[in-house]
């Protein structure tokens, strides 16, 4: 799958270690790495709502359009999809809690 970076910030946490650590700590920089990686070698939408251990979902609420996947027990990756289903758009990484 085409993975685009909403922001500069997240596209240089995900090719450097140093800048990743210090944004989301050890844990979820390793699990960010992991999830994004995954994403960008899946098929498509459907390869990702199949693999469980991501938690792909559907948000509710003001998050409409917008998808969660779990890198921690309180943190998770945001994303949306391009409207052909081609590209996901990592939106952002936060704490849900």
């Amino acid at each position: 799958m085409k993975i685009q970076f909403r922001n500069n910030q997240l596209r240089n946490a995900y090719f450097n270690k140093r800048i990743r650590e210090r944004l989301f700590g050890v844990t979820v920089a390793r699990k960010y790495v992991q999830r994004v990686g995954f994403i960008a070698d899946a098929s498509g939408i459907d390869e990702l709502r199949a693999n469980r251990s991501l938690r792909f979902h559907a948000l509710t609420g003001q998050r409409s359009g917008e998808y969660g996947i779990d890198l921690t027990g309180n943190m998770r990756l945001v994303v949306t999809i391009s409207e052909n289903n081609e590209v996901l758009i990592i939106v952002e990484v936060t704490d849900y809690h």
